[in-house]
């Protein structure tokens, strides 16, 4: 089935969940922002694109890294030093974009709600520990509107 090239870089990837605008915008500024000094890791087999778009296919979805060489075409090795060394990256272009309390509009009724995202045990972070949930994770606070979406 053809997709409607108009229409291509403006709909969500499926495992991404981002545009193919959004995609080339965050690839230009990770770019940008390490001056061209780009990690090797992935850079021979998945190229600047790809091993950029595992990184949120990777946390969007939790998938074990063997799905994910699976998915991209490369070994779990592969996977694994793209996740490490892209990560970071990813996580630092971004951090500006992650909104906080004081981005919501004082006037607007939400609902909030808080779910446990699991971790590893780190033996040095024992305030993961969750007495009530008996594991470790951390806690994550969402808001969303009357209508269900996100705030």
């Amino acid at each position: 089935m053809k997709r409607n090239n108009q229409r291509a870089g403006r709909e969500p990837d499926a495992i991404t969940r981002l545009t193919r605008t959004q995609m080339h915008d965050l690839c230009r500024r990770i770019h940008t922002a390490v001056n061209g000094d780009l990690p090797a890791a992935g850079s021979r087999r998945l190229g600047l694109y790809q091993s950029i778009r595992l990184v949120p296919a990777s946390l969007r979805h939790n998938l074990e890294q063997q799905l994910l060489a699976e998915l991209f075409d490369i070994s779990q090795p592969t996977v694994s030093r793209v996740l490490t060394a892209w990560t970071p990256l990813v996580a630092d272009t971004l951090a500006d974009n992650i909104p906080t309390t004081d981005d919501l509009d004082p006037d607007t009724q939400l609902i909030i709600d808080g779910t446990p995202a699991p971790c590893w045990a780190w033996r040095d972070k024992p305030e993961l520990y969750s007495g009530k949930h008996h594991t470790t994770g951390v806690d994550l606070q969402v808001a969303c509107t009357l209508t269900g979406a996100p705030a």
